[in-house]
């Protein structure tokens, strides 16, 4: 075939021949890089043929007009610095992942954080821009503010680019603040293609979504900016002037995952719920809410507290219960809170304290044989030793396992001693002496086997198990 022009290559790649177009392609590639470039690109991105694209492909890739992202590895960089440290989540759940992102991108080192946890706008930042900054401490939301400002600062220029690219001008090209954004806008980088060199250079970037295998689609470098400039707009935004809306539908998604125990997932579905709902209360909309929508959201709040109990935050949680309670006091869901809140004081072997809601949950419905052993064993702990018995011995008449009460029965009537008898009598269907004599026979305790703060009723053995500083003498 004779030797073609350069125009008459350029017009042959319209050709309806493959062989023609193959043909041009291959004279092409001869070009030197930056003349071959345009027309690479073009093939690559509108010829017919799969073929002639990979050809295309890998003619960009030999010049060094492509640049594979991949070996950065910053699609995980966000979720690596989560792992290194657990005060970590708790930033996160305060500010917001994005916005802890920004920070570590921005070079601003959170120094400390004083939490509100019930009004977190009120929630103070403590931090410095760079190593030798001057630390300022700043509410969270104008903290937000700022952080967005020095994020969307101009770019760096990336300077003159030449042919091959390697990866610091790729870098340089897409701007190494938004390859490390990408991703906290579930964006992932998977290579840059130049389309123009030298002092005014032009470059895409291949994009899929994050975790996808999907090959991807080519944007501009300044449009890939601005669409993830909106999304951090928008995320500020929304944290700024977006009212709190009250979506019950989510209590069904989060009664699910509580089931299965995710409680990861039920703090990100609604771990934002309090500080707005403690607001809303106080509105008349809060105030004329039915009786089942105030039950929705004592439930969520519930599970909420079970998720934070199961991430070791107990103080947390009880002021989830008590927000919980002010929503809804009364009915089954007003039980289950107060039932919760005296589990987890017990669990704190705040025993005194835990009578109260255990009491109060009794009252409105909570089945006695569930309830009554551990009352029981908080009455024990505070020597109200008559209320211990009453009430374990309804536990075990509503069908609770014996070995569960008639430890602390036993131990509660050797305290009261021939007092007990008379009153024993008068009630038909008790614990007789053969049934108590049937558990474990109180003992003298020895280091080995003294429990400091036993969790149920059958772990209580003697009498000295019941002293602690402070506890009461008297008894009901």
């Amino acid at each position: 075939m004779a030797k073609l022009t350069p125009k008459d290559v350029i017009s042959q790649l319209e050709s309806e021949s493959i062989e023609e177009r193959r043909h041009a392609l291959t004279e092409i590639t001869t070009w030197g890089p930056l003349t071959a470039l345009p027309h690479l690109l073009k093939v690559r991105r509108s010829e017919r043929s799969s073929e002639l694209q990979d050809e295309a492909n890998n003619a960009l890739l030999k010049i060094g007009a492509i640049i594979d992202l991949t070996p950065i590895g910053a699609d995980h960089w966000f979720d690596q610095v989560r792992q290194s440290s657990e005060a970590f989540e708790t930033l996160c759940d305060i500010m917001g992942e994005r916005f802890v992102g920004y920070a570590l991108i921005a070079g601003v080192q959170i120094t400390g954080l004083t939490i509100d946890q019930l009004t977190p706008s009120n929630t103070v930042v403590e931090y410095k821009i760079g190593d030798d900054g001057p630390t300022r401490a700043t509410p969270l939301p104008q903290f937000r503010f700022q952080l967005v400002s020095l994020i969307l600062s101009e770019v760096p220029d990336p300077g003159p680019i030449v042919l091959p690219l390697d990866l610091a001008q790729a870098q340089r090209l897409v701007g190494v603040r938004y390859i490390l954004l990408a991703p906290l806008h579930n964006l992932s980088l998977k290579a840059v293609v130049l389309e123009a060199a030298g002092r005014n250079p032009r470059a895409f970037v291949v994009v899929a979504p994050l975790g996808s295998d999907a090959p991807g689609e080519e944007v501009d470098v300044l449009a890939l900016r601005e669409r993830i400039n909106s999304e951090i707009q928008a995320e500020l935004q929304a944290v700024r002037d977006q009212p709190f809306r009250l979506d019950l539908e989510r209590v069904k998604d989060v009664e699910e995952a509580a089931d299965k125990s995710e409680w990861e997932k039920v703090i990100s579905m609604i771990g934002g719920w309090p500080g707005p709902l403690s607001l809303f209360l106080r509105t008349r909309e809060g105030q004329s809410l039915d009786t089942a929508n105030r039950a929705r959201i004592g439930r969520a709040l519930r599970l909420l507290a079970s998720a934070y109990r199961a991430h070791g935050r107990s103080a947390w949680a009880e002021e989830l219960y008590r927000l919980g309670l002010q929503f809804i006091a009364e009915g089954s869901e007003g039980a289950n809170l107060f039932s919760d809140l005296g589990h987890a004081m017990m669990e704190e072997h705040r025993f005194g304290e835990a009578i109260g809601p255990l009491r109060r949950a009794l009252k409105l419905g909570s089945p006695v044989d569930q309830i009554g052993p551990e009352l029981g064993l908080a009455y024990l702990r505070q020597r109200r030793c008559v209320a211990a018995v009453a009430i374990l011995e309804a536990a075990r008449a509503a069908g609770c396992d014996a070995a569960k009460v008639l430890p602390g029965i036993r131990l509660s009537l050797a305290i009261l001693g021939e007092a007990a008898e008379p009153w024993r009598a008068l009630h038909e269907g008790w614990a007789t002496d053969a049934e108590l004599d049937a558990v474990p026979a109180l003992s003298e305790p020895t280091p080995e086997t003294m429990l400091d703060s036993p969790k149920t009723v059958s772990e209580v053995r003697t009498v000295e198990d019941l002293e602690a500083p402070g506890i009461s003498e008297e008894e009901d």
